[in-house]
């Protein structure tokens, strides 16, 4: 079984160091940005605004199934409209297909 790891500032701030990012700890020491921002900006994190979907894709994920039924139950109407709304696509591309 592996040990979880953590992913703190010292954490990051030890792994940009150890891979010689020391202008980015630099500005980090003058307060210039955050350790989050410096991982941004050496790549290790994704930066700017994630979408909607990709939002509800990651939450939904790590939800619990009692919090993913509790969540359905809530919108059952506009699930039911988005599920009503994919079938509605799909068949329209099904019917587009030529068969062979």
């Amino acid at each position: 079984m592996t040990v979880p790891s953590e992913r703190n500032n010292t954490y990051w701030t030890k792994r940009l160091k150890k891979d010689g990012h020391d202008t980015l700890l630099d500005r980090v020491q003058l307060g210039e940005i955050t350790v989050y921002k410096a991982t941004q900006l050496a790549g290790y994190r994704k930066s700017g605004p994630r979408s909607p979907a990709a939002k509800l894709s990651y939450h939904w994920t790590r939800a619990s199934a009692e919090e993913r039924k509790r969540f359905v139950l809530a919108h059952l109407k506009d699930v039911n409209r988005a599920v009503r709304e994919v079938a509605d696509d799909l068949r329209a591309l099904k019917a587009q297909k030529p068969t062979d």
